[in-house]
C-alpha cells in the first residue's frame, strides 16, 4: 500500500529522516523516521525509493493537490451545467 504525505522539506543524517509536514499557514509539524523502520537501511536507498518530487503547473493545497487541475475540473463542470440548462430552457 502506497501512502503519500505532502511535506515541505526534509533532510537526512546517519540516524534517519527528519521532515516537516506541509501546512498552508505557519510552520508544519516536525517528524522523524529512523532508518531501522525501512527495509533498505541506507539513506541513499530510502531517498530514491520513498521520496518523490511532484512538479505542478501551479501551487498545491495543504493535501498536495494541484490547484490548476482542481480549477480546470471545476470549470468544465460549470460549463457543462451551463450548457445543459441552456438546452433545457431553450
Amino acid at each position: 500500500m502506497r501512502t503519500e504525505v505532502p511535506i515541505k522539506q526534509y533532510y537526512t543524517d546517519e540516524n534517519g529522516i527528519y521532515y516537516t509536514l506541509y501546512q498552508e499557514e505557519g510552520e508544519g509539524q516536525k517528524e522523524f523516521i529512523s532508518f531501522s523502520e525501512f527495509p533498505e537501511k541506507s539513506s541513499r536507498d530510502c531517498k530514491q525509493i520513498y521520496f518523490t518530487e511532484n512538479l505542478f503547473g501551479s501551487e498545491t493545497d495543504k493535501y498536495g493537490r494541484d490547484m490548476l487541475a482542481v480549477c480546470w475540473f471545476g470549470g468544465t463542470n460549470f460549463l457543462f451545467i451551463g450548457f445543459c440548462s441552456r438546452i433545457y430552457f431553450f
